[in-house]
């Protein structure tokens, strides 16, 4: 892990920004390292030396998912030494410890990557992983087709990109941020208006509810902004007002859905 940590620290300007926004993954990384290497040091546990062995593997496949992201911008000339958002809070090391102590409260034999595997945490990440694979592909192909981008690779759309797979929603104050990314990649961004039509509404929707005063306009008109959120929330969970962290991820999942359903069908043109 030493090696992959001089790697993305590295002064290498291709390196420079995504080592900025994984800083905090770094630093939760080295301190949960410490922590498990103290005990497996006291306890000699082979359970908890094979649970760092995938904290390890999974790091090192998240911060290449990133930086493949980097390259793929700098190719055309995009990238930034700096921050443009305040990153929504993530702790996915505390998320993977969650899921690894049931195994250790409850007996389980499984090993650490299966439960991962199993967990919500791992279904919302390779989804969100998916939708910033397809985007990255669409615009390759759009640029060769017609020399326009699908969705505009600026420097806010690469901190998203490089953003969206750590973003676990638990409370409404992330999902409001999460919308909000989710509207600057596919509402501001996209170059020929591909998203922009009745089938991404609900990303709109929801962001003028959490980013505007709804409560101007006709008296119809007003009622209608919020049956559109709350129906969405609905749609998503049974139920119109969230509450658990589980029913933030469950809409945070439905909201990916939407998307790859979405995304699947466009025909770059």
């Amino acid at each position: 892990m030493l090696e992959i940590l001089n790697k993305y620290s590295s002064a290498k300007k291709n390196y420079f920004y995504t080592y900025f926004i994984t800083k905090n993954i770094l630093e939760k990384y080295c301190d949960l390292s410490y922590n498990v290497i103290s005990k497996i040091t006291i306890l000699k546990n082979v359970e908890l030396y094979k649970m760092l062995d995938f904290i390890n593997e999974y790091t090192k496949f998240n911060l290449d998912f990133k930086i493949s992201i980097v390259d793929e911008f700098s190719k055309i000339g995009i990238i930034e030494e700096r921050a443009l958002f305040k990153p929504i809070s993530s702790d996915l090391y505390k998320k993977l410890l969650q899921i690894f102590s049931i195994k250790y409260k409850k007996g389980y034999t499984k090993e650490s990557r299966d439960l991962y595997e199993q967990s919500k945490l791992s279904t919302i990440q390779k989804k969100s992983k998916y939708i910033t694979k397809t985007i990255i592909s669409y615009n390759k192909n759009s640029y060769l087709v017609n020399q326009e981008h699908f969705i505009k690779p600026t420097n806010s759309v690469l901190e998203i990109m490089c953003s969206l797979s750590d973003i676990i929603v638990d409370n409404e104050d992330d999902f409001k941020k999460f919308i909000d990314y989710l509207y600057k990649l596919f509402w501001e961004n996209n170059v020929k208006n591909y998203a922009k039509n009745k089938e991404l509404d609900f990303i709109n929707n929801i962001r003028r509810y959490y980013y505007h005063d709804l409560e101007h306009g006709k008296n119809t008109d007003v009622k209608k902004k919020f049956k559109h959120v709350k129906d969405f929330y609905i749609e998503s969970i049974n139920k119109s007002i969230p509450k658990t962290a589980k029913d933030w991820q469950n809409i945070q999942e439905h909201i990916y859905d939407l998307l790859i359903e979405f995304l699947e069908k466009i025909e770059i043109k």
